[in-house]
């Protein structure tokens, strides 16, 4: 295998992503490759880091998923910070979406909080 057919360790990483989200979702590859068109067998390979996946074809991919494009760049680091974006473990990204459909700012505002003061971080002053 060339430099050029080579997996590059982003693509890789995306892949990953996208193959986590998909199963959290529940959703199957075959669902997913007939919303965007293609064959489950290119989803196969996304997934796999084999072939890279298009700036508007991961917009897509996000759509479809109803997720967030950053979610499927978790963990890959970011060159002006050199730090990765974080990767969410399948109960985190659980709980955001549960956390966000709560109707009560108030429940929300307090669940916040007992996250910050358990994770050891200070709430005086924070506003998010």
């Amino acid at each position: 295998m060339n430099d050029k057919t080579r997996a590059n360790q982003i693509d890789v990483a995306v892949g990953a992503n996208l193959r986590r989200v998909r199963s959290l979702r529940q959703m199957s590859q075959e669902a997913l490759a007939t919303q965007l068109g293609i064959t489950f067998q290119q989803v196969q390979k996304y997934e796999k880091g084999v072939n890279r996946i298009s700036a508007s074809k991961l917009v897509l991919i996000a759509e479809a998923l109803d997720c967030d494009l950053s979610s499927l760049f978790a963990g890959i680091a970011d060159e002006r910070h050199d730090e990765p974006i974080p990767v969410l473990s399948a109960r985190a990204v659980r709980l955001a979406a549960l956390y966000d459909r709560l109707p009560d700012e108030t429940a929300r505002d307090a669940i916040f909080k007992l996250a910050l003061t358990m994770g050891g971080v200070e709430t005086e002053g924070t506003d998010q």
